[in-house]
């Protein structure tokens, strides 16, 4: 019967429920030849039934045949998705995700993610109202799955404004809902949209801030200091709630650390305050996410200022890439304003030990030292060994010492003294022809500001 009738008539018989719901099953299988884009009966049928036997059916379908009803298929998901039931229900659960899969291929595959965009993003934010932390390990929870199939059909358009300016709020607030992998996938998605649509990030700079740092319990390092400097030994007293590392010797130019309460030797400062964070349960699986405040620091450098010795406390537990995006970020803001740098000068001086950082923070420390001499001044011992063990950083060593000495004339005899014959032998003087050391002030400062000048040069 079903070949002769006429396809419209069959419809109104299985929409007005005239048919029996057995009988509705036949019918539908009958026109599935003849179901337009517009309102494909396949897709209905699997959805409006939870009919699992016939959603693999679906991949048999052309993408321009359902490509009409996606939209209105999004929304039948999310209704079924936000059931109570939902959660409990494991023929939904497959039916739904046989459906995404099939779904989100057909707007990839047709290019369709400007129509059918806002219907996927309302089913993606559907899914922050539910649990997606996992229950066990590496098992995401049904909304959670939902939200990960979804996330690179919809982020993979990072470089199209309309779709990014719908999803780039929603895909902010995943990265708070403690699902790491979740978390990281957003976070390289957002990665890559900074590079083409970084203003739409902007209004999310604290956002981004807090995900970098969340699930952290940073130490603050306004409460690090290096309280006590030899010409030959510098000291570092850390205080941390409630704790005093103590140097108890000597490891390279900073001493090795002791905790008074444990007992416990570290051999730097590293290790010991990594040792606390450890503690803490540190967490930081948004660390990419400093590319992106590299990125909107030019638009938004206040929340950043704000955080900026949170974000350098996480040294330490950073990977070589993130860590290169920090001193990154470091070196724009002693660009632009390096006034914000000057309470972080211990904790800079204390990572020059690090040959991998080494040279771009004493890069930073030049850019703080024109602006806050005083900030460098008790330091420049520390920072003659650090230009007596590693000769290429010199150049930058003495940059310091001219900036400080310009500013404080009884360091500038005393860096003169200690640091000038070196100072001579960077820039090309002949071995032992050291500078005078009985020099007038006038003399010094003029010497000191033309080995700065050759080095710069």
């Amino acid at each position: 019967m079903h070949r002769l009738a006429d396809r419209v008539h069959l419809e109104e018989l299985v929409n007005t429920d005239i048919l029996r719901r057995s009988v509705k099953v036949y019918v539908v299988s009958a026109l599935m030849p003849y179901a337009t884009g517009r309102d494909h009966l396949l897709l209905q049928l699997v959805l409006g039934q939870r009919d699992l036997s016939r959603a693999g059916d679906l991949f048999s379908l052309d993408d321009d045949e359902i490509e009409d009803c996606l939209s209105q298929a999004l929304d039948e998901i999310k209704t079924i998705s936000c059931h109570p039931d939902y959660v409990t229900n494991d023929n939904d659960q497959a039916v739904v995700e046989i459906c995404i899969t099939r779904i989100t291929t057909a707007i990839r595959e047709t290019c369709s993610m400007e129509r059918h965009g806002p219907a996927l993003v309302t089913l993606w934010e559907s899914c922050l109202k539910h649990n997606l932390q996992p229950q066990g390990k590496d098992e995401d929870t049904p909304h959670a799955k939902i939200a990960s199939d979804i996330t690179s059909c919809i982020l993979q358009n990072y470089n199209r404004a309309p779709t990014m300016a719908l999803a780039i709020p929603v895909a902010v607030r995943f990265l708070q809902q403690g699902n790491r992998e979740l978390s990281r996938n957003m976070s390289s998605y957002l990665s890559l949209a900074a590079i083409t649509e970084v203003e739409m990030l902007v209004q999310h700079t604290q956002a981004i801030i807090n995900s970098v740092l969340g699930g952290v319990y940073p130490v603050n390092y306004s409460t690090v200091y290096l309280v006590k400097l030899k010409l030959d030994v510098c000291s570092l007293e850390i205080c941390q709630q409630g704790l005093l590392w103590a140097p108890v010797l000597v490891f390279g130019f900073m001493p090795s650390l002791q905790c008074s309460h444990s007992g416990k030797v570290f051999k730097d400062a590293d290790e010991a305050i990594s040792s606390q964070i450890d503690c803490q349960h540190m967490d930081i699986s948004n660390s990419m996410l400093l590319r992106v405040l590299f990125s909107v620091y030019p638009l938004e450098p206040d929340p950043i200022h704000q955080h900026i010795q949170d974000l350098v406390a996480l040294i330490p537990k950073l990977d070589q890439t993130s860590k290169q995006y920090l001193l990154r970020l470091l070196q724009m803001i002693s660009n632009r304003h390096p006034q914000a740098l000057t309470c972080l000068v211990p904790y800079l001086i204390s990572h020059l030990c690090d040959a991998s950082l080494s040279d771009a923070l004493l890069g930073v420390l030049v850019e703080v030292a024109k602006v806050s001499p005083a900030s460098l001044s008790p330091f420049l011992p520390a920072l003659r060994i650090v230009g007596q063990q590693t000769p290429g950083l010199l150049g930058h060593v003495t940059k310091i010492h001219g900036a400080v000495g310009l500013t404080n004339e009884p360091e500038m005899e005393n860096s003169h003294m200690a640091f000038g014959a070196e100072s001579s032998l960077a820039v090309g003087a002949e071995p032992g022809a050291g500078l005078s050391f009985k020099l007038q002030r006038p003399q010094i400062l003029k010497t000191l500001q033309n080995i700065v000048q050759n080095i710069a040069t």
